[in-house]
């Protein structure tokens, strides 16, 4: 998988050693020597491609795409993850190569083992991962991405019967004080899809929208905050305003202990899904050596 931050690679066996210690030597000289071949990478490119040109017939993600190259402008974060034409046509396999090398390497990897496995085990599977793996060299600190200082509004045609309209600023990351108490004012604001103060006025009360969220994603370098709204094209003007005055007012105000008490039980209680199954446990723990978490 790939995201903004990292990619990863996962597997998962059965501990009997019959199943668990070939399917380990597999993954391993997959993780330490890929091939690459030439076919199979200018597959996978003409797939990345195709993939671009679907993605420019949705106006939500190219909502999605503008947003994030206005917020973050010149930094790595205003880069879509699968790429852009250019960038996917210049891409060659030594390219592909030569970033392997560099940062699949040892001093970047976090390892996270779930299973019915003790720790002996645990570090043989390590050890078979790490033994052929370069020890390189710890990628560098994104630079912090600053908040914007003024306002700007970009309009787009697009040929659809609802405008997607995304609202939003840089954030903070996972390490600031204030994560916690930003989460819950989140949930409240507009993280619970159902009973949000944006839910509730925009679409329950007043038929604005189909859809109406807000998303809180810390990231290494400052996530965005954003407001998500779908709503139908002559219903825009009204819909913006509304959802910045609900926006003003929770800033001002803040929320009220029945709201409160209500967000920090949905966040606490829906916490326990996250660790549901081993694939879950497994995710939680690289999320949290990844992002430096206690």
């Amino acid at each position: 998988d790939t995201e903004r931050d990292s990619a990863s690679l996962a597997f998962r066996s059965l501990t009997d050693p019959k199943a668990l210690d070939p399917a380990l030597a597999a993954f391993a000289d997959l993780l330490t020597h890929p091939a690459f071949p030439d076919v199979e990478f200018k597959h996978q490119k003409q797939q990345a491609l195709n993939g671009i040109k679907h993605n420019e017939q949705s106006p939500s993600y190219q909502a999605d795409q503008l947003f994030f190259e206005t917020l973050y402008g010149t930094h790595p974060y205003a880069h879509p993850i699968l790429g852009t034409t250019a960038s996917v046509n210049a891409l060659t396999r030594d390219d592909l190569q030569r970033f392997y090398r560099t940062y699949y390497v040892a001093n970047n990897a976090v390892i996270a083992i779930v299973g019915a496995i003790d720790r002996p085990t645990a570090m043989r599977i390590v050890n078979t991962l790490v033994k052929d793996l370069s020890s390189g060299t710890a990628a560098t600190a994104l630079p912090l991405a600053m908040p914007l200082t003024k306002e700007i509004t970009r309009l787009v045609p697009f040929p659809s019967h609802q405008t997607h309209l995304r609202l939003g600023q840089v954030g903070v990351t996972l390490q600031d004080p204030d994560y916690f108490a930003l989460r819950v004012g989140n949930q409240i604001l507009g993280g619970d899809e159902l009973i949000s103060r944006l839910a509730t006025d925009i679409r329950e009360k007043n038929g604005l929208a189909y859809h109406v969220s807000s998303y809180f994603m810390p990231l290494t370098a400052r996530g965005p905050v954003s407001i998500t709204v779908k709503t139908e094209a002559q219903k825009t003007q009204k819909a913006r305003t509304l959802t910045e005055t609900i926006l003003r007012q929770f800033v001002q105000s803040g929320p009220q202990q029945k709201e409160l008490t209500t967000a920090q039980r949905d966040i606490t209680s829906g916490f326990l899904l996250r660790l549901k199954n081993n694939a879950a446990v497994t995710h939680n723990l690289s999320f949290m050596a990844f992002y430096h978490l206690p």
